[in-house]
């Protein structure tokens, strides 16, 4: 919120900008590194937390998994933001796109269905 802010103050015509021009696309890659820099000290003080909970037994999913279940959880929540709710063809549609995110998480080992 901090680097929106400053932006906002240092280069409003930025902002301005139409999203999905090219001047908006070119920016792109500045904002991913911008937000890359800032959040990267915040990396090994919170890291310590996520792996404090993980047990001897518990092992990370593998490449694969992982993989599939960033595509299944990122396809369900592309289409709920492309259509909404409601918005799709059939209700079997809507259904899948609910349940996508929650069956990659789930993969990715992540959730209630994850292994033991």
């Amino acid at each position: 919120m901090l680097v929106i802010g400053l932006g906002f103050w240092l280069a409003p015509e930025v902002f301005a900008l139409t999203p999905g021009c090219g001047a908006w696309w070119a920016w792109r890659p500045l904002w991913v590194a911008v937000f890359a820099m800032v959040t990267l000290p915040f990396l090994p003080v919170f890291s310590r937390y996520e792996r404090a909970g993980a047990s001897a037994k518990q092992q990370s999913a593998g490449m694969i998994r992982l993989f599939a279940g960033c595509i299944l959880t990122c396809a369900g929540l592309g289409y709920l933001a492309l259509k909404g709710i409601g918005g799709g063809p059939s209700w079997l549609h809507d259904a899948a796109a609910l349940a996508l995110p929650f069956i990659g998480a789930a993969c990715a080992g992540f959730g209630p269905l994850k292994r033991a």
